[in-house]
């Protein structure tokens, strides 16, 4: 047990507050024997703050985590700079290696501070920064993560660049498993590059836990020696709250909340609304522009509004602060965004969208499904289904047993409470069909594969594996060869066999060779500048998979004549409403980035 007397300071204006405190450092925890009221908000922001005036000891006293967040923050409280290392200039290197000027930043900044997040959008090469970067630490022992096609990608870039360090590749599933088998007094990699580390902004998510234990070994073993070196395009594709839990990977404290919810308080407008046992808080705004109320998220009379903007109704309008994009200036040092205008020449995408009417029929149906449906979004999910021409069906096979009977073959005698089995000890076991319906895309994929016969090349995605299935076999009729990539993994489909692996195959001298994948699984880390079209049979719910996939062909080394364009093909309007949900919040993320024009 330690105990130390400190004062504590809060900033209030220009002026800074401080009152004499005692900590007390025991059990895994920092008690707050004595602390000053308005210290109160202070304290509840550190990580596992609590309030004992309600426990069985009834000590009127706040706790938190004793953890490198917490300390963090008691250092800045205390007047200290825990920020300093980041504060450093900094240094500049010497390049033999032919880099552009905006990796030689990436380079300098992240040999200066060895732990932050290269937030650059595609295409910018942020993977040859990173190999610069491995080369440059002169330490042998590294590990990269990411996503499978994110690792294809950068395997072609360590062969291209004649990587010579030792190299542990691996995705974030195998991550996940080899953090929960760490032993205890394990040797932890002196560095680790987290690409498309995006993945990991879900703060409770497997692999998000499995990258902060992984930094917080390479930290606890190294200190400032190591490096965790974050890389991403779509830094905060659905928020901006999609930040704080990359960098709290990087370095815990950085950003002053103690957690992605106490972000959000920040970052927007709450209002509380009643519920059956109390009351919660409901966020009614962004606070994205300065002219909006503080109060209730509304703009002053006379404003122009937007979509979705209102008017401030609360009678006591209070001119706000852009939290969202001084969001920007408390990440500088931790995060150094790149915006693609800024650093490539190259011409501005091309959006075509494709409107194909519904027969009588599907119209039909779809307004029978709609109203069928047990929840909305089981509706959009059978539309969405529906629009891409096909249905799943369920069919059982058998049966096994459930959870609830540890194993057990026979089924229990018992009124259990399972809501899986309902108590009869045994849960169905479902295989999946596919049925087929016709659908208008199969014929506008057809007019662009004809579109795109002299280029000899295409990419397609699609938001299911029923309707990757279909586009396939379209393309095969066609005679168009296909590299398929999704959940089932990566596989040539050609009338001729080969043994090449399916990114060779894309890049070999085969005629005419379309790149077909769900967004998800293939639609990151990849270069595909051989083709100049994109197309959208459907899309996933999930804006960075959209942000991602949208700039495989529209790169360097892209034809700067013929250009890139981006086609949507818009069947039933389910379509349309996924396209404007990926959009909804683009403009947020940019003003993460530095950039406040509006987006898309």
């Amino acid at each position: 047990m330690k105990i130390v007397d400190v004062k504590l300071g809060i900033q209030s204006g220009d002026r800074i507050y401080k009152y004499p405190v005692w900590l007390e450092f025991s059990k895994g925890r920092i008690w707050f024997l004595k602390a000053a009221f308005a210290l109160k908000d202070e304290i509840k922001a550190l990580k596992g703050s609590h309030w004992h005036g309600r426990d069985d000891d009834a000590r009127q006293i706040w706790s938190a985590l004793d953890c490198e967040r917490n300390r963090f923050q008691l250092s800045a409280m205390q007047g200290k700079n825990p920020y300093a290392w980041w504060d450093r200039p900094v240094e500049a290197l010497e390049f033999e290696r032919p880099l552009r000027a905006h990796q030689v930043t990436m380079v300098e900044h992240l040999m200066t501070y060895h732990y932050g997040i290269i937030a650059a959008e595609m295409g910018l090469g942020k993977t040859l920064a990173a190999i610069e970067i491995i080369e440059r630490s002169k330490q042998d022992d590294w590990w990269w993560v990411g996503p499978r096609s994110a690792i294809v990608a950068v395997e072609e870039e360590f062969e291209k660049w004649e990587l010579g360090t030792k190299l542990t590749l691996m995705t974030y599933q195998g991550l996940v498993k080899v953090m929960k088998e760490w032993k205890s007094g394990a040797p932890a990699p002196r560095g680790v590059v987290f690409d498309e580390m995006q993945r990991m902004k879900g703060p409770t998510s497997q692999r998000t836990l499995a990258g902060q234990a992984l930094a917080d070994a390479i930290r606890e073993e190294y200190g400032y020696d190591g490096y965790v070196v974050g890389l991403t395009g779509t830094p905060s594709p659905k928020s901006p709250l999609d930040w704080w839990a990359i960098v709290e990977i990087c370095w815990p404290g950085f950003l002053r909340e103690g957690s992605r919810n106490q972000l959000k308080y920040r970052l927007g407008v709450h209002q509380t609304k009643p519920k059956r046992d109390g009351f919660y808080y409901d966020m009614t705004a962004w606070l994205d522009d300065d002219r909006k109320c503080a109060k209730c998220g509304g703009f002053p009379k006379g404003a122009a509004l937007e979509e979705g903007a209102f008017i401030c109704s609360c009678g006591k309008y209070t001119q706000s602060i852009n939290e969202v994009a001084l969001l920007e200036t408390r990440l500088q040092g931790i995060a150094l965004p790149f915006l693609k205008k800024d650093h490539l020449n190259l011409p501005e995408k091309q959006y075509r969208e494709i409107v194909l009417k519904p027969s009588k029929t599907i119209q039909r149906v779809a307004e029978q499904l709609a109203e069928i449906a047990p929840t909305p979004i089981q509706a959009l999910t059978w539309l969405r289904e529906l629009s891409d021409g096909f249905q799943y069906t369920e069919k059982q096979i058998g049966t096994e047993p459930c959870e609830c009977t540890n194993g057990q073959t026979t089924p229990p005698d018992c009124d259990c409470d399972c809501d899986l089995c309902n108590g009869s000890g045994v849960i169905p076991i479902m295989e999946r069909h596919t049925k087929m319906i016709k659908c208008p895309k199969d014929e506008a994929i057809k007019d662009l594969l004809d579109e795109n016969s002299d280029q000899g090349r295409l990419i397609i995605f699609a938001g299911f594996q029923g309707s990757i299935d279909r586009v396939r076999q379209i393309c095969l009729d066609q005679k168009w060869d296909v590299v398929q990539v999704d959940g089932r993994g990566w596989k040539v489909f050609s009338e001729t066999p080969t043994d090449l692996k399916p990114i060779k195959y894309w890049r070999s001298d085969a005629a005419r060779v379309v790149y077909l994948a769900h967004p998800e699984s293939g639609g990151t880390g990849l270069t595909l500048t051989e083709a100049r079209m994109a197309v959208y049979y459907s899309n996933d719910f999930k804006p960075e998979n959209r942000l991602q996939s949208e700039d495989r062909g529209h790169r360097p080394g892209m034809d700067l004549n013929k250009g890139f364009t981006i086609v949507d093909l818009y069947h039933l309007e389910t379509d349309r409403h996924v396209r404007n949900v990926l959009k909804a919040n683009r403009r947020l993320e940019l003003m993460t980035l530095g950039e406040v024009q509006d987006a898309l």
